[in-house]
């Protein structure tokens, strides 16, 4: 079980919603008691596992834009359910861990491909377990077809909309690099592996599609832009550290300094 939540100061985006900050703690404890995973532990020591907080965090991290998404102009004129946009977006990759408590997958498959309709069906029946006691039932309903619906582009549901935009931007840019390094680090791929599928995503426009479809505000658009430009750097550094590209284009100058004597080269 694990309780870790980071701060988020949300009573100003709270005050005259309709819903108590009681409730909103109660939601967040709920999903880090459900969200929390354990890593396997050591098979010669009779010790549990490691808590793993990565799809908690990722939930958060969600919740979190959301936050911030409904303050966009674009949204000013719309009634958004803050409640049922909460509970769907701490609980909309639940349906990850039910798949993982019985033994289906294992912790590093977590969160490591596209979620699922299916997966998406399990997170939203697991928030409909689990938050009856927090939720309104209408709240909870709308919560549930949130999580449902937010997969598909064509819904009109505006808490489906916010949390397919704050998933897809989450996707995005740094985190986007640590989610890659995870699944790559389990699957014992090579740096050359990874940076060959990163090339084929380039090939094909893959985050540019990613960006001009997954995302429909103009402001998470200019942002995405930016975190993919900054991810753009960061895989072109790899690939030159990787190849000691950047050690020779140094070294190509008249001269250089190796342990402290000037060699030429």
């Amino acid at each position: 079980m694990c309780n870790w939540f980071p701060e988020v100061d949300i009573a100003a985006r709270l005050t005259g919603l309709g819903r108590t900050m009681a409730e909103a703690d109660d939601l967040r404890e709920l999903a880090g008691k459900v969200l929390c995973t354990t890593l396997p532990g050591r098979e010669s020591e009779d010790k549990p596992g490691k808590p793993d907080q990565f799809v908690l965090e990722h939930s958060i991290r969600v919740w979190n834009l959301a936050q911030q998404i409904c303050l966009l102009p674009e949204l000013a004129d719309r009634r958004i359910d803050r409640s049922a946009l909460q509970g769907a977006c701490l609980f909309h990759d639940a349906g990850w861990i039910a798949q993982w408590r019985p033994g289906r997958i294992e912790p590093w498959q977590l969160l490591a491909n596209p979620t699922s309709d299916q997966q998406r069906r399990a997170g939203a029946d697991l928030l409909l377990e689990m938050a009856s006691q927090i939720l309104e039932p209408r709240q909870l309903t709308r919560a549930a077809q949130a999580i449902r619906d937010c997969n598909l582009r064509s819904t009109d549901l505006i808490e489906a909309q916010i949390l397919s935009e704050s998933e897809n931007l989450e996707e995005i840019g740094a985190i986007g690099i640590w989610r890659l390094a995870r699944k790559c680090l389990a699957q014992g791929r090579s740096i050359a592996d990874t940076l060959s599928s990163w090339s084929r995503q380039q090939e094909y426009h893959y985050w540019e599609a990613r960006v001009n479809e997954g995302l429909q505000f103009d402001f998470t658009k200019r942002l995405a832009q930016q975190r993919l430009a900054r991810m753009e750097q960061f895989m072109a550094q790899l690939a030159d550290e990787s190849q000691l590209q950047d050690f020779s284009e140094l070294a190509a100058g008249p001269s250089t300094i190796i342990s402290g004597e000037r060699a030429n080269v």
